[in-house]
């Protein structure tokens, strides 16, 4: 097996070498519905907690754009994790 490219990761050998099992097991024990709430209410108390690294216009942009990747990271992995044979390459 290949070293990882990462410094430090939380997949263990087993996932490094088939990731989808990680994608599937985070969409079989968390439903979109739920993680989609979750998300929501981290960002509503980020953004509204008083004395946080969110003051600011630029840290608030930086929250909104990684939050809404992070959305779109999540669609993608119910999507393949649903529909595996259909993104295999």
């Amino acid at each position: 097996m290949q070293p990882s490219m990462f410094h430090f990761t939380h997949l263990t050998p087993t996932e490094e070498a088939n990731p989808y099992l990680t994608l599937h097991r985070f969409c079989m024990l968390m439903p979109l519905c739920e993680v989609r709430l979750i998300m929501h209410n981290w960002l509503m108390e980020s953004l509204s907690a008083e004395d946080t690294i969110y003051e600011e216009a630029a840290e608030r942009s930086q929250l909104l754009l990684m939050y809404n990747q992070l959305l779109s990271l999540i669609d993608a992995a119910y999507k393949i994790s649903y529909s595996p044979n259909s993104y295999t390459t």
